[in-house]
């Protein structure tokens, strides 16, 4: 291809001449180079067919001083070389090729969410509601014990990643334990499936199928997320900026088990005044006589775990109200007016919103930034993340209010004389809960796929699953949280809870900021 080569540093680029080939320069993962969060490619050299006249151009005519030159390649032998540090840091970043074994790992990741999105989203409606109603439904055990379910399966399914990641790291392999978890889960979708025919809910076998399969679901997905994102990244194996590629599946094995010495290095530094250095060999030597199995390096790395662990200690109020939208929202879409539309399918708005605008930021506004020299680094974005769903919840305190301002049955929806049996809402339409979904999916890019990125990127490598693990378990703290709502998860209260949600969250914003934005400060003197 030939064309203009981009710059990201100064203000002009460098016009190829026709014929001349753009030679393309592998990139590391995300996180390495630059605040670049995808993996990339460097744009690098310029081979022109005519390599010494070229050459002479340029000789004739110095560069300037806020431009950077693409040089000839010698030969194609210099495809397969590590770029130099100053290509890293002045030529364009752009998008890598991603190995196909990749995709195939991805894939495994979209049908487990596929089977847990399935089996759950109906799950608030048929816990809630009874049979016969506006708003289909089974059992009929009103919004609070319905939403206290529907928050211990998920408390299960983002619990279980610690012991699983211990699993994976010290026992089966990522592999294995992520193949063994599937299955589990599939079982538990399976019943939940059977137990919900007709013939079985009146045979009184639901609400026993429900508890049985909320357990087997939620190990099983526990057990498949903490693994499958280490397993993807695994896939991508690269570890310099270069253009081969390998095309074998990578299984990393399991290494020893780590957790007991860790527990104890853990526990000689609080000892220690939670000081992990005093953990260190030479310190246990000296202040206790005795010899520890483990190396000052593996001190440092749970050093780093913990930094890392420490940025995430705010996600549990960004989990306790993205959550929502797995029950409490299901519930008050079912008090509008749907138009023919199951309340559980409006959370297909944040999907959809999600299609469209993960690419926009990721492919157009991330690599803009980074042509611009932006800085827009990991606790800046997962603080957009935070403001973006506390907007979110502030207007799904209005969208409640303006309920309860509607009638016919106003601040008791469904259950007043003129709700005809639980068969007419309150007359606002659905549609107005759109908006909290995109602000969903804006929040789930910045903040979610960031935290993701974070946890992987700067765990040490023999803790990548369980710090990964301990990144999903703030979900689940985040659901212990919701649990302590259950009195507001009835009518009239839901616009105080959702407004408290929205002072929570706004207040985690501020401390996110306040407290960790010299993390960035700092990797940006590093990266210098």
């Amino acid at each position: 291809m030939s064309g203009l080569v981009l710059d990201v540093h100064g203000s002009a680029g460098t016009t190829a001449e026709p014929g001349a080939q753009l030679r393309l320069v592998m990139a590391p993962p995300a996180g390495e180079a630059d605040g670049v969060t995808n993996h990339a490619l460097i744009s690098s050299f310029i081979e022109a067919e005519k390599h010494s006249e070229a050459l002479g151009e340029r000789n004739e005519k110095p560069p300037s001083s806020d431009a950077n030159y693409s040089l000839p390649a010698d030969d194609d032998d210099d495809d397969d070389r590590v770029a130099t540090e100053g290509e890293v840091r002045d030529l364009l970043h752009v998008v890598d090729r991603i190995p196909a074994r990749l995709w195939v790992a991805c894939l495994a990741g979209i049908l487990e969410r596929f089977v847990w999105y399935g089996a759950t989203a109906p799950l608030q409606n048929y816990l809630q509601n009874a049979t016969g109603g506006e708003v289909p439904g089974a059992l009929g055990l009103q919004q609070a014990t319905a939403s206290n379910i529907v928050n211990a399966l998920m408390i299960g399914s983002y619990i279980t990643p610690v012991p699983a990641a211990v699993i994976a790291d010290g026992w089966l392999g990522r592999y294995k334990t992520m193949l063994f978890s599937a299955i589990i889960e599939s079982i538990g979708a399976t019943i939940l499936f059977a137990t919900s025919l007709p013939v079985a809910i009146s045979a009184g076998a639901a609400l026993p199928g429900v508890i049985t399969a909320c357990v087997l679901m939620a190990v099983g997905s526990g057990g498949f997320k903490t693994t499958v994102v280490p397993f993807i990244a695994d896939q991508y194996d690269q570890t310099d900026f270069r253009i081969r590629t390998q095309k074998k599946t990578v299984r990393t094995s399991p290494t020893s088990n780590i957790m007991p010495e860790v527990v104890t290095a853990l526990r000689y530094g609080i000892a220690g005044g939670f000081r992990m250095d005093a953990a260190k060999p030479d310190a246990q030597q000296l202040q206790h006589g005795r010899q520890v199995s483990w190396t000052d390096s593996f001190v440092e790395d749970i050093k780093r775990s913990l930094l890392t662990c420490r940025v995430l200690i705010l996600f549990p109020i960004h989990w306790l109200c993205y959550n929502q939208t797995f029950n409490n929202l299901i519930s008050q879409a079912g008090q509008m007016v749907t138009y023919g539309i199951p309340n559980d399918m409006m959370k297909i708005a944040g999907a959809i919103s999600g299609i469209f605008v993960a690419p926009i930021i990721q492919k157009g506004l991330y690599p803009f930034l980074t042509k611009k020299r932006v800085s827009f680094s990991p606790i800046a974005r997962m603080t957009v993340g935070f403001v973006v769903l506390t907007l979110s919840m502030v207007y799904a305190t209005v969208v409640q209010k303006l309920i309860y301002q509607t009638g016919p049955c106003y601040d008791t929806p469904l259950a007043c004389p003129d709700a005809l049996d639980r068969t007419v809402p309150n007359q606002i339409s659905v549609f107005l809960q759109i908006p909290i979904y995109f602000g969903g999916a804006l929040a789930e890019v910045f903040c979610l796929t960031t935290g993701t990125e974070y946890a992987y990127n700067h765990a040490p490598e023999g803790m990548k699953t369980l710090v990964q693990a301990i990144w999903l378990a703030m979900a689940g703290v985040g659901s212990c949280l919701a649990l302590a709502f259950t009195p507001l998860t009835r009518d009239p209260h839901l616009v105080t809870m959702y407004a408290i949600l929205s002072g929570l969250l706004g207040g985690a914003t501020v401390l996110l900021w306040a407290i960790f934005r010299h993390v960035d400060k700092v990797k940006e003197n590093e990266s210098e």
